[in-house]
């Protein structure tokens, strides 16, 4: 039973499209005429709410180094499907996945 609980990854799936969906409410991947213009401060916003997310997530969830890639993948995949450029996936992913790694270790690494 333990084995299949390893690679069960319904949770990480749904979180993963969650946040992609709420990144793609706060920065649109194409603007056309009358969206909100896109501010640093936006995407600043976007980052710390969408990261924030993340390791909330992490640190609530056990999360095995395939969960981790699994949420990082599903991640990447449901941008490149919105339609958002390589550079800004493949940043915006690498930003998730360090903030699951580090909640997550954080939480191995407190005492119980």
């Amino acid at each position: 039973m333990f084995l299949f609980d390893w690679f069960n990854t319904q949770e990480a799936d749904i979180f993963a499209k969650a946040i992609v969906d709420d990144l793609a409410g706060r920065i649109p991947a194409a603007v056309e005429g009358g969206g909100k213009k896109i501010t640093p401060e936006r995407v600043r916003n976007a980052h710390q709410a969408i990261i924030g997310r993340a390791s909330a997530f992490a640190a609530t969830h056990k999360l095995n180094w395939y969960k981790k890639a699994h949420i990082g993948n599903t991640f990447k995949w449901a941008l490149a499907e919105k339609g958002y450029d390589k550079v800004f996936v493949d940043t915006w992913t690498q930003n998730l996945l360090v903030a699951i790694a580090l909640s997550s270790d954080k939480t191995k690494r407190s005492p119980d």
